[in-house]
């Protein structure tokens, strides 16, 4: 996984996505990823995590974009399937709906990339059809 984050900013309908650099971006993209809606695909795959900083405590992404993005209340992220699949997450697909969203379920808890996911408010997961 590139050290760079892929964001759309919302109000910016039309525009391409804008490369954050995950370990330092600049203060003025900081308080944009902190403030403004925004969609990250992440469907390329999922970053690495950090352990958590306590027994039981959520892993987190590294980097001071993580850190600004996890301020924002109003974050949709793009997950593909097939790339948490291909990551070691444990969901199935194709044998039905109702069992890969249960098994999309428990990874959020189990799954610690997915996990650190945890607390954003929309996650889409996106998948493929025979």
């Amino acid at each position: 996984m590139p050290d760079s984050i892929e964001v759309y900013f919302v109000d910016d309908a039309g525009k391409p996505p804008v490369a954050v650099d995950a370990a330092g971006p600049t203060k003025e993209l900081c308080d944009r990823l902190e403030k403004r809606p925004i969609l990250i695909d992440l469907t390329e795959g999922l970053p690495a995590v950090e352990k958590p900083e306590r027994l039981g405590g959520c892993p987190k992404f590294p980097g001071a974009a993580w850190r600004a993005i996890e301020k924002n209340n109003h974050v949709a992220v793009l997950l593909s399937l097939k790339s948490l699949q291909q990551q070691g997450a444990a969901v199935t697909h194709g044998l039905s709906w109702e069992q890969t969203v249960e098994d999309f379920g428990a990874e959020l808890h189990l799954f610690p990339r997915l996990r650190a996911l945890s607390h954003f408010r929309h996650l889409f997961g996106l998948t493929t059809t025979a």
